[in-house]
């Protein structure tokens, strides 16, 4: 407790973490509390499985289905046990850019 605090007096962690902006005033006063805090499991998407090019893997054979493909949200597997919030728009774009890209090469349109 006591090297945090000296941290918060120079603005600036044992770590070299910028503390000027902190808010926090200090913790040297009792009680403390902890909690045990991990990673774990906050979203599940369900959904079809997809290959790295976007397409739908068949549930028969785990092959690609011809001319079928799949992103965004509606995708299962992509983020492995455990997603990061906030991942939702950027995993659309991204997906939806790739889709794209491989629509235009096999030329589909």
């Amino acid at each position: 407790m006591n090297e945090y605090e000296q941290g918060l007096s120079n603005q600036k962690d044992k770590f070299e973490k910028d503390l000027s902006k902190s808010k926090n005033s200090g913790i040297n006063k009792a009680p403390f509390y902890a909690m045990k805090a991990m990673p774990s499991l906050s979203y599940t998407p369900g959904g079809i499985f997809i290959d790295a090019n976007m397409k739908v893997l068949s549930i028969e054979n785990n092959q690609p289905i011809k001319n079928l493909y799949a992103i965004g949200e509606a995708t299962g597997g992509v983020h492995g046990a455990s997603r990061l919030t906030s991942c939702s728009i950027p995993d659309c774009m991204t997906s939806g850019l790739l889709c794209a890209k491989n629509i235009i090469s096999e030329k589909l349109i």
